[in-house]
């Protein structure tokens, strides 16, 4: 992805227990276009949620407050992100490809 490019960003978390690895039950919670000024995408999603305000540019406050909007807090483990058409679950430490937003397979 080159800087210019913008991301479509769904994510995703259980109903149950938004912590767990292993979840069956995420649904849709938000989705958002983006346009990071980095090729690392999910460290960038995760640092937007995560890191205090003064740490972050422009366009992950604006992350921060579609995430405040939504009712949602940080992203963290468990979570899954679909950005543009691939999904990814938060793990951890770094992230897991996954085929689908309920997949709960390791690679």
């Amino acid at each position: 992805m080159t800087i210019s490019e913008t991301s479509t960003v769904s994510i995703y978390r259980s109903l149950s227990n938004p912590f767990a690895d292993d979840a069956s039950d995420r649904q849709r919670h938000v989705t958002f276009k983006c346009c990071p000024e980095t090729s690392d995408i999910l460290e960038w999603l995760f640092e937007a949620t995560n890191a205090p305000h003064s740490f972050l540019n422009e366009e992950q406050l604006f992350v921060r407050e579609v995430f405040a909007d939504a009712k949602m807090h940080s992203l963290c483990n468990g979570d899954v992100v679909l950005v543009n058409d691939t999904f990814y679950k938060c793990k951890p430490i770094g992230w897991e490809k996954v085929e689908n937003a309920n997949d709960a397979v390791e690679y």
